[in-house]
């Protein structure tokens, strides 16, 4: 819902969305909005995980896995090894050939849910996804970046166009 009002979405949309009147939508979660409104007012910036999301498969086609690793948690850095990531990103790049393009980057629950309606639903952004198609001279694949709440890498995944179950 904040994310919605942060960029602009009407009251009106918003109550079309959930089958309910602009009012209704409006008395339900002006509150949560403006909660959020100052909290980002609060903050001095705020992280846009879609262009975070391709900013990290950039950066693999880049080789700069020193970027990537930035962005992570202690945690999933130890995991997440460069020998890891790297040893993946070539395995992808020997069978598909360079990355050409990033399309269609959304966000997402970590249970695959429309992050909108996540947020209508009043749940907290922890284990926000990115989730972005990658294409290749040769073939495409999904790319999945899991998020913390403060906005670092918890895990990456990559998988063939048409896998499912790709919760991360």
């Amino acid at each position: 819902m904040q994310d919605a009002r942060v960029h602009d979405v009407s009251w009106q949309s918003i109550g079309d969305v959930l089958q309910i009147s602009r009012q209704a939508a409006f008395k339900k979660f002006s509150a949560l909005h403006d909660e959020s409104k100052e909290y980002l007012d609060m903050t001095e910036s705020t992280i846009d995980l879609i262009d975070r999301t391709e900013s990290v498969f950039r950066s693999l086609s880049d080789g700069d896995f020193g970027a990537v690793k930035a962005l992570m948690t202690y945690t999933c850095s130890r995991s997440l090894t460069k020998k890891k990531v790297v040893g993946m990103w070539d395995e992808m790049v020997q069978s598909t050939g360079r990355l050409e393009s990033i399309s269609n980057t959304v966000l997402q629950s970590a249970d695959g849910r429309d992050i909108f309606e996540r947020l209508v639903n009043r749940h907290l952004l922890i284990g926000v996804v990115g989730h972005t198609e990658l294409h290749h001279e040769a073939g495409d694949w999904i790319g999945r970046v899991a998020y913390s709440d403060s906005g670092k890498i918890t895990a990456l995944l990559v998988a063939p166009v048409g896998s499912e179950n790709l919760a991360i």
